[in-house]
This record gives C-alpha cells, sequence and structure tokens, in this order.
C-alpha cells in the first residue's frame, strides 16, 4: 500500500484505465478493479470523503457497465463503505497483507449488500449455493489477488531494493 497520498492517485489512474481497458479484450474477466483503490483510501481520507469517492467510482462503474440500474453500484459501493471504514482500525496500514484482506472483506459486503438492494428493487436475483460460492468467496478472491499483485507487490518489493540500495551504500560510505 502506498505511503503517500500521491501513490492513491495514482492507484486510482491505473484502476480506471483497467476497468476501461481490460474487459474490451478479456470478456469474462470481472475482476473489480476500482476496489483497492477505494480500500487505500480508507487509509489516507476521512469518512465523508472516502463515501464520496465510493460513490463516483460506483457512479463510474455503472455508467461504463451494463447494470439494471443507474446508482445500483454507487449506492452499493457507498454503503460498504460506510460500513467497513470503521474496520480499518484493526489492521495496519503497513502491512503487506492488509490490503489484501480488506479488498476481500469489501468485496464480499459489497456482493452481499448488492443482493440485499437486489431483492429490496424487486429486481430478479435468486439466492443460490452457485451464486453464494462465486460472487462471496472464489470473486472475492480475484479481487484480493489483484490487488496484492497489482498493488502490495511492487510497493513490497520497491521498498525492500530501496532499503537494500540505502542501506548497502552507506555500509561501503563508512
Amino acid at each position: 500500500m502506498p505511503k503517500r497520498f500521491f501513490g492513491l492517485i495514482v492507484s486510482f489512474t491505473l484502476a480506471v484505465l483497467l476497468t476501461l481497458i481490460v474487459p474490451s479484450f478479456f470478456s469474462k474477466v470481472e475482476v473489480s478493479f476500482l476496489i483497492p483503490p477505494l480500500v487505500m483510501s480508507f487509509y489516507f481520507v476521512s469518512l465523508k470523503n472516502a463515501a464520496w469517492q465510493a460513490l463516483a467510482c460506483g457512479l463510474f462503474l455503472d455508467s461504463v457497465n451494463l447494470m439494471p440500474r443507474l446508482a445500483f453500484l454507487g449506492s452499493t459501493y457507498l454503503a460498504t463503505t460506510l460500513i467497513l471504514y470503521s474496520v480499518r482500525l484493526y489492521f495496519f496500514k503497513d502491512a503487506f497483507s492488509t490490503l489484501g484482506l480488506m479488498t476481500y472483506l469489501f468485496s464480499v459486503a459489497a456482493s452481499l449488500i448488492q443482493a440485499l438492494v437486489a431483492l429490496l428493487l424487486d429486481f430478479p436475483f435468486t439466492f443460490t449455493l452457485t451464486w453464494l460460492f462465486c460472487d462471496c468467496f472464489i470473486m472475492p478472491l480475484l479481487d484480493a489477488a489483484f490487488a496484492v499483485i497489482f498493488f502490495s507487490l511492487p510497493h513490497f518489493f520497491y521498498t525492500y531494493y530501496y532499503r537494500k540500495k540505502y542501506t548497502r551504500s552507506h555500509t561501503y560510505a563508512s
């Protein structure tokens, strides 16, 4: 996870580009690219700003994807952010596994809230074991794996390399 606000901006830019580009080449890939930057924003901005970002990301996804109604994902991401924002206090910002775990929790909660909203708004939806297994277990694992591979690992390797280079240059200098 990045340590500065600039890293969050780069993460959102990368996620938006992946959201626009990947479905045109791989239509079967259903990874939620905007969830990891949303989870990162929990650690950088206030609840009000994180809620606005979640609403904007959800509305962006609603406008890009074919969803049942406009603001369906916007309201889902907003509700999920409001629920999970306080959970960030139980995870360290600098831990390697934090982004993957929080992305998994966000994705599971968003799937459950989407099902609840779909039932409340009378959208065609049925609870099945296949839906439960795929949307509440497998897809969140893919989202978490994406978060770890594209956001946590590069940051980890960069800081490891920088720390190793910095200590090597200072040990030889003395």
